[in-house]
């Protein structure tokens, strides 16, 4: 049992029957069918193709048999409502075995362990293994190939009821040679395979044209499934995206995510009227900062854990020109970063490589981010280079179409005159009502409503794309906390007050406040920032 759970299970070959391993089916389950008295024949048998959705493989099997897959241990099943069932497990080690009897009975005591096995036995280059009671037949068999590194191979064990409902040789033989992992070379003579492989490689490409605004194009694989266009979650928040998956379904390739929406970076005004980290604002999600790297690694274990086990990021890569170039040059944080990961789809190597932009701008206290740009690709490892060939293609001819990026501006500039407008109203009443308001409220509350006129000249200048940085934009994490440090001149103190006010003040009890214009009266002292 060591053993077994040191393979990394891996298709490294095509999956075709031998004679050998042809012959561990005939000899034992032949005999099973000499006292029944119904005949198969296997060639008048309808039969159907299997092909599941990434799965990587098609099977052949007959009409009224259903089939099924386990992706952590790569099992692959068939079986019908009589009770005959066929299991195909293919494997590889990166160990030389040097008795294959004892790794045989290792692995059916996991497989089947109910049953009591024969010793095996050498069948040519196969093994063999079987069992009978008084309602069921099996054989298990083994077959082993060495390889240059380790050695690979595939395990089947084929059930059959004794009697009228019994299952003929033919049968299993015909599933198990159908076999075709459609994406790894065959290692292995595949000379009496019936199914054709598919090329996996990619010569041509066709265009992609958004089908919802015609708002942008992109080269993708011709051939290949394409699904995409431009998703409008608000009047100017637009999202491109656009998915390639390959006819085999072995290689998965994408740009943009329709699911991924701006997000507002959390201040202790938005705390305060209760818009907490994971809340719905203003049409964004209220999140912390996520840098490149780590929402890359995020994003992608996310997508691909249903998919891959064994998840690891075994390369990592910093794109500061495609931050310049999509995120421009004077956001507050700019940064693009790719990780290339490895995992197991099932018994088959696979890889993957994803690339994210994000952008964050920050203005008096509060801002936003965004991830500008999404991309990746998955494939089996034997595929790497085409897989990344795909992607890169890809990302190398996405461009946003002129004419819809001059309707798109205008009705930004539109939408943010409106925005501007309306706030501009709210603060004018918030500055007319302000004695009132100091009045009734402390200095918390004060700082707040000087925070929220900030909110939504930072609000407008999202809408409008041209939030402007003021002279503390490098500090990017004093800007996150909210606060700033001012000083007393006439007593040198420095104190943390709320960021967003213009001005900052100190009476001669120690109360502060702080103001977007004037002097709030007399008594009071300007508390000046500090550099």
């Amino acid at each position: 049992m060591n053993l077994i759970k040191r393979l990394t299970l891996s298709s490294l070959c095509t999956m075709v029957a031998s004679s050998a391993f042809n012959s561990c089916f005939a000899s034992e389950l032949a005999d099973s069918q000499s006292n029944s008295p119904v005949v198969v024949d296997s060639t008048a048998m309808h039969w159907q193709t299997y092909t599941a959705p990434s799965s990587l493989f098609t099977l052949q099997y007959p009409d009224g048999w259903e089939v099924s897959t386990d992706p952590k241990s790569g099992k692959i099943e068939a079986k019908n409502s009589n009770g005959a069932s066929l299991a195909i497990l293919p494997f590889y080690t990166p160990e030389k075995l040097d008795s294959s009897s004892g790794f045989f009975s290792a692995f059916l005591g996991t497989l089947a362990p109910d049953e009591k096995w024969s010793k095996p036995e050498l069948i040519g280059t196969a093994m063999r293994s079987s069992y009978l009671s008084s309602s069921e037949k099996a054989v298990a068999a083994l077959e082993v190939y060495s390889m240059t590194k380790g050695t690979g191979g595939k395990i089947c064990v084929a059930k059959s009821p004794v009697g009228a409902s019994a299952v003929p040789f033919e049968v299993f033989v015909k599933i198990v040679s159908s076999l075709r992992f459609n994406t790894v070379a065959s290692t292995v003579n595949a000379a009496s395979d019936p199914s054709p492989q598919l090329d996996s490689n990619v010569s041509n490409y066709q265009t992609f044209n958004d089908p919802n605004e015609n708002a942008f194009s992109v080269e993708v694989p011709a051939g290949w499934d394409i699904k995409g266009g431009l998703y409008r979650a608000g009047p100017i928040d637009t999202r491109p995206w656009v998915v390639a998956v390959a006819p085999d379904n072995s290689c998965r390739a994408f740009i943009g995510d329709g699911e991924i929406c701006p997000y507002t970076l959390p201040s202790s005004t938005l705390n305060w009227t209760g818009f907490t980290p994971g809340k719905s604002y203003n049409g964004t999600m209220v999140h912390d900062y996520i840098p490149a790297r780590k929402f890359v690694e995020k994003y992608a274990r996310e997508k691909l854990k249903t998919v891959l086990t064994d998840i690891q990021v075994v390369e990592e890569n910093d794109h500061p020109e495609i931050a310049l170039s999509y995120n421009g040059a004077n956001a507050t944080r700019s940064e693009a970063k790719s990780i290339k990961l490895t995992g197991m789809y099932g018994s088959i190597p696979a890889v993957a490589y994803f690339l994210a932009s994000t952008k964050a701008t920050v203005m008096n206290g509060t801002g936003m981010w965004w991830v500008t740009l999404i991309a990746g690709e998955i494939c089996p490892a034997s595929q790497d280079k085409q897989g990344l060939d795909v992607i890169t293609h890809m990302l190398k001819t996405f461009a946003i179409k002129p004419e819809w990026q001059a309707r798109s501006v205008a009705n930004t500039a539109a939408v943010s005159r409106n925005y501007q407008a309306a706030a501009r109203v709210r603060d004018q009443q918030i500055q007319s009502n302000y004695a009132n308001i100091q009045a009734a409220n402390n200095r918390i509350t004060s700082g707040y409503w000087a925070q929220q006129a900030a909110n939504d000249r930072i609000s407008s200048g999202y809408w409008s794309r041209q939030a402007s940085q003021d002279h503390a934009a490098n500090n990017f994490s004093n800007y996150i906390r909210g606060q700033e440090t001012v000083r007393d001149t006439s007593t040198g103190t420095n104190y943390q007050v709320e960021y967003g006010p213009k001005y900052h003040w100190i009476d001669g009890g120690g109360n502060y406040t702080g103001t977007n214009y004037s002097s709030p009266g007399a008594g009071w002292s300007q508390l000046l920032s500090v550099p």
